[in-house]
């Protein structure tokens, strides 16, 4: 998160920045062929087809520091979705997600700006606890509940879904409707998370 917060600060693309941490499904094929897993040839070209849909959503090209900031994020959070699942599967999810959100109040506090600026009200304090709610508690349970279940390549397959999430809600919300990219590029990543949460049986 702090990569992804850093990576769009520095970005004069910050959509892009924000997409690259949706490398994460490409980082976690690439440590899992080298650590020796077999993977499923349909979930492969499902994450490869879904991250060029993503790829394809994206207006512009310029890629710099933030971009690469990004990435590295992409890159340890596939190092962690990788560690999960192999190291700690059978943990409770609930303990997990809670001890996860302890132990990064010592590691974010260096990095609050001194101006942090908030307005406190009823509806900050509502905002906030709906973030807190829907993004921590909800989210990461069901995500580490995913990587139990399905394993890390199909359910890091499914993060691929959120840039697609991203247009459909900026339209319900905000009324600002996608761009023809937005609109190929999200049809081409469905259909690649499709592939990959198919049961296919070869493997290699």
């Amino acid at each position: 998160m702090l990569l992804l917060n850093f990576g769009t600060a520095l970005s004069s693309n910050p959509g892009l920045a924000s997409v690259m941490i949706y490398t994460q499904p490409i980082f976690v094929l690439v440590l899992e062929k080298l650590l020796g897993t077999r993977l499923n040839k349909m979930a492969v070209i499902g994450v490869l087809i879904g991250f060029l849909g993503v790829l394809v959503s994206i207006s512009s090209s310029n890629f710099g520091i933030g971009e690469i900031i990004a990435l590295v994020g992409g890159l340890t959070w596939a190092g962690g979705t990788v560690f999960f699942s192999r190291k700690i599967p059978d943990s409770d999810v609930i303990k997990l997600n809670a001890f996860m959100s302890l132990i990064s109040i010592p590691i974010l506090i260096p990095f609050t700006p001194v101006d942090f600026y908030f307005k406190v009200s009823p509806f900050s304090f509502l905002m906030l606890i709906s973030l807190a709610i829907l993004a921590q508690v909800v989210g990461y349970t069901i995500w580490f509940n995913m990587v139990k279940e399905m394993g890390s390549v199909v359910a890091s397959s499914s993060s691929l879904l959120v840039p697609v999430t991203s247009y459909f809600m900026t339209f319900i919300i905000l009324r600002d409707l996608p761009t023809s990219l937005e609109i190929v590029g999200s049809a081409i990543t469905l259909f690649g998370v499709y592939l990959s949460l198919s049961k296919g049986k070869d493997t290699f």
